[in-house]
Order: C-alpha cells, then sequence, then structure tokens
C-alpha cells in the first residue's frame, strides 16, 4: 500500500502592508522554508506569534504547506 513521506514544509505569513484608497487592505507574504512538517497547529501558532512581535506590520493568516512524496 503506499503512503506519504513528509519531504518538505514552509511557513507563509500573510502581512498586512497597507491600505488601498478604498480601504481594502494590502497583504504581502514572508515566506520560510525548511519549517519541521511535524510542527503542530499549536506550535506553529506560538512560533508566528512570536516572529509577529518582530515584525513593523500585523500578520493576519499563516499557513503551513507541506510536501509530501509518495512511497510504495
Amino acid at each position: 500500500m503506499a503512503s506519504f513521506v513528509p519531504s518538505n514544509s514552509r511557513v507563509v505569513l500573510r502581512c498586512q502592508v497597507g491600505t488601498s484608497a478604498d480601504g481594502v487592505p494590502k497583504l504581502g507574504s514572508l515566506s520560510i522554508s525548511g519549517a519541521n512538517p511535524a510542527m503542530t497547529a499549536d506550535q506553529l501558532d506560538a512560533v508566528s506569534a512570536a516572529m509577529g512581535t518582530l515584525l513593523d506590520v500585523p500578520v493576519v493568516e499563516v499557513h503551513k504547506i507541506d510536501t509530501d512524496i509518495v512511497s510504495d
């Protein structure tokens, strides 16, 4: 039976970098590769909150993107 084997993970912080003239938030991204694929949502929440304190702009979304290899 085939299974997934974690290969790589990255974290993307979406930050509000400004506001358009009509009030729509402008978002930018900060991508960090080499994240632990086994990181839990609580761990990622804690890390992203800590990283957010180092930024001049607010973090509005956090994404964890995993890449897996199919193994037989």
